[in-house]
């Protein structure tokens, strides 16, 4: 048996990871391929020629694009018949949305792309319950969320990390984060990691630092927001690091925020961080939005997040937060993490349903 994976985002990127943690795993089982979305118009027609020679028997498209949808047009028209299926965290459509100015054009072309898909798909894989729900109209839609090998984060490098913290921490002080991809949302005039700044001005005379893992267009931003703020030496900018790195990384942050606003956008995501969070055992600070009740038990707290900008939701994260750093013996609550991981989103259990979904239904 012949199967593809093709990977809308490169091969760094989280989907990237998904699709080749995926890939890895099934070609000990059958003759799979992965692709990724890298390059311009000649590598596509290279990549093309690939695949059309493979003769895949499936063709699993993660994450909705363009490239994805005119490889699959491709190779039916080429004689091929290959089973869709696509696997999606979230409506791209909406997300551009976010970002202004944005091209009308390119929305309604992605709103296209992703109903096509879905009509030529037999299968339909998502990562967070509320999408299944909101596309139960379709036939087959399955749940796999985002996964980690948990046994990755099972024995993290202690010297790393106390090398790490003296670098970053050397005060040792209670820390607050995230791990992700720091990109400015023009509509909304913000992006991913003002909070943590905005929690270290409200707690400003506390022992707090903050640790943000990650990079995109918003990085330079965060920077100017910094001096802005005047938080120079109470916050520490990492930019990307390798997959291989962020167990060590995430000991860094004893706190993890998940700030989803509640939005359909973010509502249809499990979010790729939980799983790393949980399996590090970090105290999460999360909204509601998503499959975040199922994950957070005494392992961190829910605060509720209201449209599509609260302007309240730092302030009260930062009383949560207040009343760690009075008793910082409540971090240790989130040692079950780990177990919450290795029970729900592991990798060896994602990909037993995998193999349910593209194998045995198949026989």
């Amino acid at each position: 048996m012949e199967g593809v994976f093709f990977v809308c985002g490169t091969e760094r990127s989280g989907v990237g990871i998904r699709g080749t943690k995926f890939n890895d795993h099934f070609k000990k089982r059958i003759n799979s391929h992965i692709f990724y979305r890298e390059g311009g118009m000649f590598n596509f027609f290279t990549q093309f020629k690939k695949i059309n020679s493979i003769n895949p028997q499936f063709f699993y498209i993660l994450d909705v694009g363009q490239r994805g949808l005119l490889t699959y047009l491709l190779l039916r028209l080429f004689g091929k018949k290959p089973e869709l299926i696509i696997d999606t965290g979230d409506i791209p459509y909406e997300i551009l949305k976010l970002h202004k100015p944005f091209s009308i054009l390119n929305i309604y072309m992605m709103y296209f792309v992703e109903k096509i898909l879905f009509k030529l798909s037999s299968k339909i894989i998502v990562r967070g319950s509320y999408h299944q729900k909101i596309l139960k109209k379709y036939k087959k839609v399955y749940l796999i969320p985002d996964g980690v090998f948990t046994k990755d984060f099972a024995h993290p490098n202690k010297k790393e990390i106390f090398t790490l913290r003296k670098k970053f921490n050397p005060k040792s002080y209670v820390t607050v984060g995230l791990l992700g991809s720091i990109n400015f949302l023009k509509r909304l005039k913000t992006c991913s990691g003002e909070e943590t700044l905005e929690i270290l001005e409200i707690l400003k005379d506390y022992p707090l630092k903050g640790i943000i893992i990650g990079d995109g267009d918003g990085f330079n931003y965060l920077k100017s927001l910094i001096e802005k703020k005047n938080l120079q030496g109470k916050v520490e900018l990492l930019g990307r690091v390798e997959y291989s790195k962020v167990p060590e990384y995430l000991n860094l942050i004893d706190i993890c925020l998940i700030p989803l606003s509640d939005h359909i956008s973010m509502r249809v995501r499990t979010t790729g961080k939980f799983p790393l969070y949980l399996a590090s055992n970090r105290y999460i600070i999360s909204t509601q939005v998503g499959d975040a009740k199922k994950y957070i038990k005494e392992n961190g707290k829910i605060i509720y997040y209201s449209g599509l900008k609260d302007n309240t939701w730092t302030k009260r994260v930062s009383q949560e937060i207040e009343k760690i750093l009075k008793k910082p013996s409540l971090l240790k609550k989130s040692s079950v993490g780990f177990k919450i991981a290795k029970e729900n989103l592991d990798y060896n259990l994602l990909f037993e349903k995998l193999e349910k979904i593209l194998l045995k239904e198949k026989n």
